[in-house]
């Protein structure tokens, strides 16, 4: 039996087969291969970077611990030199800071959310505010071939 080539019986990779498409579905098709080796290489670098992270956060208290331990300032390795340092940030009173400022201050102030929910209620705070969407790209294990498994 012939078919016209607008429509094709397709089987896609998840291996359903008997699938029917139109040629826009094939030809989407066609251009998202090549991405789908993409998708697993962005969710093993997402997750060797979640790893570093973890590990650089660990050795970085390992170190400091040991040098605080010696009372040395400055450690050296064979490639790289380890340097005690202190940070200082400033956290600015509210209170005194809106005083000074007055209603200009508004600008600079920002709402931690998950306190402001505890305060008000996540309801109110949803009436309040302005709901601002952004693109986001969550990738997840396939686990049995379903998504989030």
């Amino acid at each position: 039996m012939a078919r016209t080539l607008s429509n094709i019986t397709y089987t896609p990779r998840n291996g359903r087969p008997g699938v029917f498409v139109g040629l826009r579905d094939v030809t989407r098709e066609r251009r998202l291969a090549s991405v789908r080796t993409d998708v697993d290489h962005l969710a093993e670098l997402r997750g060797l970077i979640r790893r570093a992270q973890e590990c650089e956060r660990q050795l970085t208290a390992e170190v400091l611990h040991a040098m605080e331990g010696a009372r040395v300032e400055r450690l050296e390795g064979d490639q790289a030199v380890a340097i005690r340092d202190t940070r200082t940030t400033l956290r600015p009173d509210v209170g005194l800071f809106l005083e000074a400022l007055g209603p200009r201050a508004h600008e600079a102030l920002i709402v931690n959310l998950t306190a402001a929910r505890r305060l008000i209620g996540a309801d109110d705070l949803a009436a309040i505010s302005e709901t601002v969407t952004t693109p986001v790209l969550r990738v997840e294990a396939l686990a049995d071939g379903k998504a989030g498994a």
